[in-house]
């Protein structure tokens, strides 16, 4: 029978396929606009920490590239980027690039907002 139509009947296969088809399509599309807001908060502010956190991973792990990347993109080489975060001590490095490449900008709000959605 593999869920083929046998003599205008439809096996338990294609029933049972179509059943849950609805029940999964009727438990979505039925979310009240405040748990969907809430789901999209949740999400859009989960991405955001997980940014954060993984910047600020990479900051500790390798300052220089990850500010210098973060503020010049492909622009880096000639930018004087290198030379700005070598006069800093490691540790100062560290807190500049937490502080200055870490925070959420456009790109990454916009980003999480699309992800939430």
């Amino acid at each position: 029978m593999n869920g083929k139509k046998e003599s205008g009947v439809m096996t338990n296969s294609t029933v049972a396929f179509v059943s849950i088809f609805l029940a999964v399509l009727m438990l979505t599309a039925c979310e009240s606009e405040e748990a969907k807001k809430t789901r999209q908060d949740t999400a859009f502010k989960a991405c955001i920490e997980s940014y954060e956190s993984k910047c600020n991973q990479a900051c500790e792990k390798d300052p220089k590239f990850m500010y210098c990347a973060s503020k010049y993109g492909t622009s880096v080489v000639g930018s004087g980027c290198a030379s700005f975060m070598n006069s800093m001590s490691f540790t100062y490095q560290v807190d500049t690039c937490k502080r200055e490449a870490c925070s959420a900008d456009y790109a990454v709000i916009s980003s999480c907002t699309k992800e939430s959605r």
